[in-house]
């Protein structure tokens, strides 16, 4: 097989994609809470991690490194209060949160 027509082993999937497919989970895990309580816990755990990327992905769009809780030695990124931070910034990202999605930022922070 040529490398053109050769199958991918690995996908390299983006901070969006993998929101979506932790926001699927969550789905998922809430629609299986129904029948098994405990599925909430794994429900909630999943939607906090895809808003985190999701928000990530917002950072990146504007540049790579913001992703990053320092910019200046790039190995841990960052949380959803610094990302938040960044994005309402009006040096950086320039965006608006509503105060209910505020609040409800803080308490996926707690989580």
């Amino acid at each position: 097989m040529s490398e053109d027509t050769a199958p991918q082993r690995t996908r390299k999937l983006g901070f969006l994609d993998n929101s979506h497919r932790f926001l699927r989970e969550a789905a998922g895990k809430a629609r299986l809470a129904s029948k098994d309580p405990d599925q909430w816990m794994f429900a909630v755990a999943a939607l906090v991690q895809s808003v985190e990327l999701a928000l990530k992905a917002a950072l990146a769009e504007i540049h790579a490194a913001l992703i990053y809780e320092n910019i200046d030695n790039p190995k841990r990124t960052v949380t959803i209060a610094t990302a938040t931070n960044r994005l309402v910034s009006k040096h950086i990202g320039n965006h608006e949160f509503t105060d209910k999605d505020r609040k409800r930022l803080e308490r996926a922070i707690q989580i």
